[in-house]
């Protein structure tokens, strides 16, 4: 395994806990009022940050294979 493949796997990993401490911590400040409904589930919760970590795993590995293109 190359250094490439375990830097990704670095971001990958702290970016994703990054996402849940930052998720955990801004939930007693957000208004779900908008939404009609005064608090989401817990199962709601998990399923945004399941999708939020998708989300930014895919868009690392696009930029990262960009940005290999690039540099090379």
């Amino acid at each position: 395994m190359s250094w490439d493949d375990w830097s990704l796997k670095k971001k990958i990993v702290g970016g994703s806990i990054a996402f849940i401490i930052a998720y955990i911590l801004t939930i007693p400040i957000r208004d779900y009022s908008s939404l009609g409904m005064s608090e989401p589930t817990l199962g709601n919760h998990l399923t945004l940050i399941v999708a939020g970590i998708v989300v930014y795993i895919i868009l690392l590995v696009i930029f990262n294979a960009l940005w290999n293109k690039i540099k090379n």
